[in-house]
Formats: C-alpha cells, sequence, structure tokens
C-alpha cells in the first residue's frame, strides 16, 4: 500500500467554538413553538366531557340537570329529602324536568349508566328514585348492575333475588340430545 499527501493539512487561524447564545436562543423558541403546538393538539383532540358546555356541544342538546358534589353522595348514600340541601334540590329538579320531557309517555324508562365503575350509577339512580317518590309518582327501580349490584343493599333491602334470579327463575331448561 501506498500513502501520498494529496493537500497538507492547515491550522484554520479563527478556530471555531460553539455560539452558546445562538443555541440557547433556538432551543428556547424552539421549546416554547413545540409546547404551544402540543397544548393546542391536545386541545383540538380532547375529547372529555367537564362541564356542561362540553355535553352541548358533544350532543347539541342542554342537559336537563346537574348534580352537584356532595359529602352524602360521595359515601354512597340516599339523600334525605327532608333537610335542605343542593343535592336534593338538583335531585328534585331532575326528577321534575324529567317528568315534563316525558309527560306524553307513560311509563317512561330512564336508564342510568357510565363507562367505568364507582361513578355513581347506583347513587344517582337510588336518589333519583327516592325524587320521584317524594313528589308522589310511583316507579320501579331495576338495578341491572350484574357484576355488582348494589341498590338492593343501599336501599336497605339486603341480599333479596336480583335481576339475574328473577330472569333465570322464569327460563325454562332446555334439553339437551346427544
Amino acid at each position: 500500500s501506498k500513502l501520498t499527501i494529496v493537500t497538507p493539512a492547515t491550522l484554520n487561524p479563527k478556530p471555531a467554538s460553539p455560539t452558546t447564545l445562538m443555541n440557547v436562543t433556538v432551543a428556547t423558541f424552539g421549546g416554547l413553538l413545540a409546547g404551544v403546538a402540543g397544548a393546542l393538539g391536545r386541545e383540538r383532540f380532547n375529547n372529555t366531557v367537564r362541564d356542561k358546555q362540553d355535553i352541548e356541544k358533544v350532543v347539541s342538546v342542554r342537559p336537563l340537570g346537574h348534580i352537584p358534589h356532595d359529602k352524602t353522595l360521595r359515601a354512597g348514600l340516599t339523600m334525605d329529602f327532608g333537610v335542605p340541601a343542593i343535592a336534593a334540590g338538583a335531585f328534585r329538579h331532575l326528577s321534575t324536568a324529567l317528568s315534563v320531557v316525558y309527560s306524553d309517555r307513560s311509563p317512561a324508562t330512564i336508564l342510568v349508566t357510565s363507562p367505568r365503575g364507582g361513578e355513581g350509577k347506583s347513587t344517582v339512580a337510588l336518589n333519583l328514585a327516592a325524587a320521584f317518590a317524594g313528589s308522589g309518582k310511583t316507579g320501579v327501580l331495576v338495578d341491572a348492575n350484574m357484576g355488582n349490584p348494589v341498590a338492593a343493599k343501599r336501599g336497605g333491602h339486603g341480599e333479596a333475588p336480583g335481576l339475574a334470579e328473577g330472569i333465570h327463575s322464569e327460563i325454562a331448561p332446555l334439553p339437551l340430545s346427544a
């Protein structure tokens, strides 16, 4: 092998050094721009429902009522409608609004649901049923939560036969053939 020098190396009279101020400035503006773009993108594609305005945007209808946070509700108890409380008034308002909306349909079916457990479906259903009963209306509360039926326990009915037992007793066993 043969080694030949094509161009000899020379020392640059003006050495290169990092431009710290320029790097910090570009990084700061780049970070701010990325942060703003990320925040705007997150807000644009956010589909969580946080308040009444979000509900109106999603379903294009005004909500019938709003149940505020209350210590009694957080504990999963039924409201005492004889005692003045904001949450009790909200349940009475909601039952009245539902009665007005469904006045032409008798009987009406109201479904209380949520995407996850522990969000207060049973508490809302029990208190709404109590508000209807307090206004003189009659109704039937069906706890169709097969995984964790709590309406009977919270309503003071203990371990009464539930929906699954009622359905099972009405179905005749099918004969099996080989």
